[in-house]
């Protein structure tokens, strides 16, 4: 008789392969846990031919639809997306004449694919030593299983744990070759903040996990049915190794460098700003605008894996969402499948549009600090804004606004310029003069200096 208290509870499947224990009592109180339970004690007993056949068809052929789990748990731990189809295959298994215990395998696998990575287990990924997929899957999940025994609780990992096992999986001893520090914090920093920059992978749980970008499914298919794994030994550290592995990465792929990145849908980005909006506090957004522009280092665990000028572009959004309750505020930067930033907004658009009833304007955000503001912030700026007046029917208020850490002065003798030349008003404030603007303005058009409202 064994009496378990695991957490999630399957690293008790391990006692199902002791043959001289008969029985295993279970003190838990979570059905859910029962489920996995038995899938894992009595699982040796299941049709597997009936669950391949299954695994193919939830696959390729299940019809995805609205359900219950996407309507309630969507854009918390999971994408709208994915959401659907767990809930789908969940109800789906629901439906099927099966026997308890095929149904329960299906749950269990179904509970264990939704799982994502958690940052905490990128060392072990960036550590691993070749391209075996199913082992790297299968350490991971008894990584769980070890630390749900230990700790009792899921994703509990310490630093100290985490860099043990990598030190394992790197073979080594040595802590000033492999120091901690680089392990655990800047190697997983690196890889998530470049890794969002191919569009490939979404944060998830408030940027404890990633996932896969679910707008980009075609192109993560193109990859794996086309790219093959350096096939190199990763810790043979001789110059012919090393050779290879870079000829390796310098192989440029024409499809991937041409096709065009897929950005969540509008309503997608939006809803997640006012989430966000609302999540913070303004005084906080204040502050991480200050460190994003002074050079300082964010401690805040998710907006430290966005890339600065991107993360200027998010903050502002978030920042005149705050205090403008009647301005509509479009970000252009490239989302993911959550609405979180992935680009900066492409060349040929501004930065954030805001517009209420009273007026339409474009928003430049950057961190460029000298004169080069002029030719790469300012003549964009005033032809966009041209552009913008041209066009335009209605007779809203029409000027554009940049924000940098500081104004040089030659960005604001041509915003000067533009006024006198085309009769256009640009905007121009420093960092601390535009939050002071933002904070002492009850309506959008006061940040536009040239009206005296």
């Amino acid at each position: 008789m064994c009496d378990i208290f695991a957490g999630s509870g399957v690293v008790a499947g391990q006692f199902a392969t002791i043959p001289n224990i008969k029985n295993i009592i279970i003190n838990d109180i979570l059905f859910s846990n029962e489920i996995i339970y038995h899938a894992f004690f009595m699982g040796q007993d299941a049709d597997f031919k009936v669950l391949e056949e299954l695994k193919e068809y939830y696959t390729q052929a299940l019809k995805l639809e609205e359900n219950y789990f996407s309507q309630h748990f969507s854009d918390k731990f999971f994408s709208y997306k994915d959401c659907v189809k767990i809930g789908s295959i969940r109800e789906h298994i629901e439906s099927l004449n099966l026997d308890k215990l095929n149904k329960d395998i299906l749950l269990t696998s179904l509970i264990y694919s939704m799982d994502k990575i958690a940052n905490k287990e990128i060392p072990i990924l960036l550590c691993w030593k070749d391209d075996n997929a199913n082992g790297l899957y299968d350490y991971i999940i008894h990584l769980r299983q070890e630390i749900v025994a230990i700790n009792k609780t899921e994703f509990s990992y310490s630093d100290e744990f985490i860099y043990e096992k990598c030190l394992k999986l790197l073979e080594s001893s040595n802590k000033i070759r492999f120091k901690m520090s680089q392990i655990i914090n800047e190697a997983v920093d690196e890889y998530i903040r470049k890794m969002r920059i191919t569009g490939l992978i979404s944060l998830r749980g408030n940027g404890r996990f990633i996932d896969i970008n679910t707008n980009e499914n075609n192109k993560i298919d193109y990859i794996l049915q086309t790219h093959k794994a350096f096939k190199g030994d990763y810790l043979n550290d001789t110059q012919a190794n090393k050779l290879a592995f870079f000829n390796y990465m310098a192989i440029v792929d024409s499809f991937l460098v041409s096709v065009t990145p897929i950005s969540a849908d509008k309503s997608v980005k939006s809803s997640k700003l006012n989430e966000l909006a609302n999540t913070y506090t303004k005084d906080f957004i204040k502050q991480e605008l200050l460190i994003t522009c002074n050079k300082q280092e964010s401690k805040d665990s998710f907006l430290r894996l966005i890339d600065k000028p991107l993360r200027l572009e998010f903050l502002s959004a978030i920042f005149l969402k705050q205090h403008f309750e009647n301005l509509s505020v479009i970000p252009n930067y490239k989302s993911d499948d959550e609405g979180l930033p992935v680009y900066t907004a492409s060349g040929n658009k501004p930065d954030i549009v805001a517009m209420d009833t009273k007026a339409r304007s474009y928003i430049e955000v950057s961190l460029i600090r000298d004169r080069s503001q002029s030719a790469l912030e300012m003549i964009p700026i005033a032809r966009h804004l041209k552009e913008l007046i041209k066009n335009s029917t209605d007779i809203r208020e029409k000027f554009s606004v940049f924000v940098a850490p500081n104004i040089h002065d030659d960005a604001k003798e041509y915003a000067e310029f533009a006024q006198f030349k085309d009769n256009i008003n640009i905007c121009c404030y420093a960092i601390n003069d535009f939050i002071k603007k933002v904070e002492n303005s009850t309506e959008w058009l006061q940040i536009n200096d040239d009206l005296k409202a």
